[in-house]
């Protein structure tokens, strides 16, 4: 079985299929920049989105893993609690952080990284 991750980057979506794919590679990139000797995860937990939000996060390549998950009642809040779970379930013991991350003009998205090892 594969190591667990220490640090998982999550991003809620709802409809986000044009802007998802860039959000992974700033993310994806900046984990392989600055946490390389960490395993790492990329987590995204999509409201059912039905302009194919999750086949452009699976599509996009990554060095980091990634995992999409759904819920299935609408709100960004849903979206959170279960990153929560995932964390708690993988990492056991972490220090959650918030932050607005800006990818492009104009949109900017807060993603959530989870970490036992900061």
């Amino acid at each position: 079985m594969a190591n667990p991750p220490k640090i998982i980057v999550g991003i809620p979506t709802l409809n986000e299929a044009d802007t998802i794919s860039n959000a992974v590679l700033v993310i994806d990139k900046g984990l392989a920049k600055y946490f390389n000797n960490y395993d790492c995860q990329i987590v995204n937990v999509d409201n059912n989105s039905q302009d194919g939000t999750a086949d452009e996060f699976n599509r996009t390549k990554t060095i980091n893993k990634k995992i999409h998950l759904n819920t299935d009642l609408p709100g960004k809040g849903r979206n959170i609690l279960k990153l929560f779970h995932r964390a708690i379930g993988t990492l056991r013991s972490f220090v959650p952080f918030r932050m607005t991350m800006v990818f492009g003009v104009g949109n900017a998205r807060n993603v959530f990284l989870f970490s036992s090892v900061l």
